[in-house]
């Protein structure tokens, strides 16, 4: 087997052949460079031909095409049957050693690998391309797996199978995956890695795959979208785990474990914000260490000046303050603890600047974003919890090292991992885990009370429905105060179900870390 780095440049050529080649070379180079090769092809010359050809499968299994599948084949520009892959393929040697002969509709365990380009205009969400791989593989016997172009991205389709539950000589349609938007000319490292997986020789050599049911197997659990989201959870609480050791914050007075809880509301804060992110609702520039350098007078590493200047001012200045009230607060005096005002204008290199490209992020109400700051000054008994402030002395205890977030092993990577990988934004993720067990993950500040009710009740933690009623609680009784202090009513407020929405997040973050890992 080739090394990772070999394998990786080699996709990457493949992919730059694929955008701008004929479909049918580039899409063979593709899958011949993941170490699938046949003899067994077909060269119809046509999206026609191939649509006629699906139809006549279709009719053959006794279920011809319907108006539905014609309408999805008429959207395509192009389209390839490339190969069928067989036992005789995968058993061989070598991937050359191949059989002879054309496509065969009779051998049902076999692999036919298909492209379809299509139109610059034409609806690529992730719903349209399963659908169409999802029709071309009701037609025929065995599975398909197809490879759309579109612009210059690519997409790989694979639908996976079951055994009938009335018929036990048919199979019928599962779940759909999606390798989808894989840019050609620049691929991002999880799209490589993804395709890596699938390659042959190392599902050959590591999954044991000797004939088409063992491939089939293989490509399902490379696929898997649960073991993705298990590893996904482990890399999250590696991260915690290490977040916890590298920062310094201030005692939140809830006794030991201050920095666990610490590390958990951060956690919670920006899984919302890159939720909103790759909804087009925060810029993902704030992300990229390329802004961080140009943002900040003095940007590296160890600096905790990116979480100062650009987080803390991004949850609480602009996340939980209204867009025409953002601005930086006073220095001194009482107004400088109005905890919707911007801070840290020394450590920006453009304040005025920065301010201007947060002007379109929304407002969230809701408790998520409030700075935990007491309002009363430090002499009067007030405590510093997220140390929002400009005062050196009281914010001194707080150190939140940039390296958390950008190397190779940050937090910013593994969130961009997960989201490529797959196509599901981040907040599905914790959906999808479905682990119950709640004794693995430290428990948030807010958890306090909950233990309170569990020692009541005799009962070792709260259950996930009691967590997210709790925070709900909190995000209820943090909008009154808000209200109160500003005179304005929230009742009905888009932001606060969304503010809602985010509390139940954390709670789903604790629940899920804690089991799933």
């Amino acid at each position: 087997m080739t090394s990772p780095q070999a394998a990786r440049a080699e996709l990457s050529a493949a992919l730059a052949a694929f955008a701008d080649g004929p479909l049918r070379e580039g899409a063979a180079g593709l899958f011949g460079a993941l170490g699938y090769r046949s003899e067994r092809t077909g060269d119809l010359g046509s999206a026609e031909a191939v649509i006629a050809l699906l139809d006549e499968f279709a009719a053959a299994r006794g279920a011809p095409l319907t108006d539905k599948r014609r309408a999805l084949f008429a959207e395509w520009r192009d389209a390839e049957l490339l190969f069928q892959f067989t036992d005789s393929e995968i058993g061989a040697a070598r991937p050359e050693l191949l059989g002879g002969g054309g496509f065969d509709a009779g051998r049902v365990k076999s692999f036919l690998f298909a492209a379809v380009e299509l139109p610059e205009a034409a609806p690529r969400s992730r719903t349209r391309l399963a659908d169409m791989a999802r029709a071309v593989n009701a037609c025929l016997a065995m599975p398909a797996i197809v490879l759309f172009r579109h612009g210059g991205t690519a997409t790989l389709a694979a639908v996976h199978r079951r055994a009938h539950k009335r018929d036990d000589g048919r199979d019928a349609l599962a779940r759909t995956t999606l390798v989808k938007d894989v840019q050609c000319a620049a691929p991002h490292r999880a799209h490589l890695d993804i395709l890596a997986d699938l390659a042959l020789p190392r599902l050959v050599a590591e999954e044991g795959a000797r004939d088409f049911d063992g491939l089939h197997r293989a490509w399902e659990r490379a696929l898997d979208i649960e073991a993705l989201n298990r590893r996904f959870y482990r890399e999250l609480f590696a991260w915690f785990e290490r977040a916890a050791k590298e920062c310094r914050f201030p005692g939140d007075g809830a006794g030991p474990g201050s920095a666990e809880r610490h590390v958990i509301r951060l956690v919670t804060r920006m899984l919302f914000v890159w939720f909103l992110a790759e909804k087009g609702l925060a810029p993902r520039e704030l992300f990229t260490e390329d802004f961080a350098r140009r943002a900040l007078k003095a940007h590296g590493p160890d600096g905790t000046g990116y979480y100062r200047a650009v987080l803390q001012n991004l949850f609480f200045a602009t996340l939980n303050t209204e867009i025409a009230k953002r601005g930086f607060g006073a220095r001194g005096g009482a107004g400088h603890r109005d905890f919707t005002r911007y801070r840290y204008r020394d450590l920006l290199a453009d304040p005025d600047g920065f301010v201007a490209k947060l002007r379109e992020v929304p407002f969230v109400n809701g408790g998520l974003f409030d700075c935990l700051d007491d309002f009363a000054g430090v002499k009067g008994g007030g405590r510093r919890i997220d140390a929002f402030t400009d005062n050196p002395a009281q914010g001194g205890d707080l150190h939140v090292p940039a390296r958390l977030f950008f190397d190779a092993r940050g937090l910013f990577p593994l969130f961009r991992r997960r989201e490529r990988s797959r196509n599901t934004h981040i907040l599905k993720a914790l959906a999808r885990c479905r682990t119950e067990n709640l004794r693995r993950f430290p428990l948030p500040a807010c958890d306090s009370r909950l233990r309170q009710t569990a020692a009541r009740r005799s009962s070792p933690l709260p259950s996930g429905r009691e967590r997210v009623g709790a925070w709900r609680e909190i995000t209820r009784q943090s909008q009154a105060r808000g209200a109160r202090r500003s005179g304005r009513s929230t009742r009905g407020a888009p932001a606060r179900r969304i503010g809602v929405a985010g509390a139940a997040v954390g709670a789903a973050l604790t629940r899920r870390l804690r089991g799933g890992i």
